[in-house]
This record gives structure tokens, C-alpha cells and sequence, in this order.
């Protein structure tokens, strides 16, 4: 919950009204659609513009959602991939893994390397919930992308954050510097105090032999933990 869960980009459109049904209109846009564009932007990545921004967007949209139509220009579908040297259909399901992107039109493994520390795949999930007590201060990017607020203001919320945390999430949207933003009423859905995902890392070394081992867990009213992924590598 302290990062950006790609395959929250699967759920439905915002809206519909005044765009024809367009994902790549401003009014559809779900918040953690426009929050991965921010991200992108942010991070000042090289030759990555509002507008490939934007490409990127689709063409992940377009690997989630379960139609096989471009959502713009932008968008990648079956025909994309099938006309490469290697053909492959697009997957039009959730993402098992960030390295996923690696497979997808518009990303680099530069771009994929720059937005690792910020994003994370919820297996079979488009929960698009960000807990504010355990985000990065260090990496106040991703913030900056979810509020749509500067840098600055950004860093000052995660630097007047106290040890513990915020106890109540109004506590969160009633403290002095989010109080300074202005539109925020529109982006307090995405935030929680609280997570319900985890993810365990685990190695072993034995001579020269090692093992590595992911899960992500989901723990269900504080009782009980479910393993929901596991896989078997360094990543």
C-alpha cells in the first residue's frame, strides 16, 4: 500500500459523460490512471513528455482492460503484438508482475527501472488504496502524482508526518499541510491508514547455492493471512 498498484488502471472508467467512452479522456480517467501519468511526469525521465505519458497510460490500460479496441493512439492491442517479429497477443488481464511491462508497448527497461521503486502488481486486484503512514519520505514523487500538488508540498506532508503515524485518516486530511493544497476533496478516496497487503521477501545461501522466494499475503480483518502470489526468483 505504499506504492502504486498498476493493476488499479483495469477498473472501470470515472465517467463517460461528454467523451464518447474515451479511457483517455481527462473526465474517465480513474485517479490511479492519473496518478501513473503524474508519476511518469515527475520523475523527469528522459524523452518521456505529458504526451508519452499519456501512450504509456493506454497501452497498459490496454493490456488490462478485457476488450480487444485501442483506447487512442496511444493504445496497443492484439494486432500491435502479432505483427512482431515474435508475435504474442495482449495479456487483457491483470499484470502478475511489474516485470511484465518489459512486454508492453511504449516501456523501456530504463522507464521500467526508474518506476520500480514506486509501483507494485496486487495480484488480481485494481484496489487503488495508498496507506499515507507507510509511503517512502524519500520518495515523495509519488505523492506529488496522487495529490497533483508540487514537489515541495508534497515533501512537507511526509516530513510534518509523525513517528507513529496518522491514527485516523481525518487526522491525515485535517493536518495543516494538506489543508494548504487546494482541490483536495476529489483525491481522498485513495488514501487509507492501514494496510491489508504485504509482501515478504525471503532468501537462503548455503556455499554456492541460493534460493529467493516472493509472497504477497493479504491479511483479512487483522486475523487471518492469505498467500495470494508467490514466485520463485530474485524479483
Amino acid at each position: 500500500h505504499s506504492c502504486l498498484n498498476l493493476n488499479a488502471l483495469r477498473a472501470p472508467l470515472a465517467s463517460s459523460a461528454g467523451s464518447g467512452g474515451n479511457p483517455s479522456s481527462t473526465n474517465n480517467k480513474v485517479p490511479a490512471r492519473l496518478a501513473f501519468e503524474a508519476l511518469l511526469i515527475n520523475l523527469q525521465l528522459e524523452n518521456v513528455s505529458d504526451f508519452e505519458a499519456a501512450s504509456m497510460a493506454d497501452a497498459l490500460t490496454d493490456w488490462l482492460d478485457e476488450n480487444s479496441s485501442i483506447s487512442s493512439a496511444g493504445g496497443a492491442e492484439d494486432n500491435d503484438y502479432a505483427s512482431r517479429e515474435f508475435p504474442y497477443l495482449a495479456a487483457n488481464h491483470y499484470l502478475a508482475s511489474v516485470n511484465e511491462l518489459r512486454v508492453i508497448e511504449h516501456f523501456t527497461p530504463a522507464i521500467i527501472d526508474a518506476i520500480k521503486p514506486y509501483v507494485c502488481v496486487i495480484p488480481q486486484s485494481d484496489q487503488h488504496k495508498i496507506n499515507i503512514n507507510t509511503l517512502n519520505i524519500e520518495q515523495p514523487e509519488l505523492l506529488q502524482a496522487l495529490l497533483d500538488s508540487t514537489l515541495d508540498e508534497a515533501q512537507d506532508i511526509l516530513s510534518a508526518r509523525e513517528e507513529d503515524g496518522f491514527a485516523d485518516i481525518n487526522d491525515f486530511y485535517n493536518s495543516d499541510e494538506v489543508n494548504k493544497l487546494k482541490k483536495f476533496d476529489d483525491k481522498k478516496d485513495q488514501f487509507v491508514v492501514d494496510s491489508e497487503y504485504f509482501k515478504l521477501k525471503a532468501s537462503a545461501s548455503f556455499n554456492d547455492s541460493f534460493f529467493a522466494m516472493n509472497s504477497v499475503m493479504k491479511v483479512t480483518d487483522n486475523k487471518y493471512i492469505d498467500v495470494i502470489s508467490r514466485t520463485i526468483g530474485r524479483n
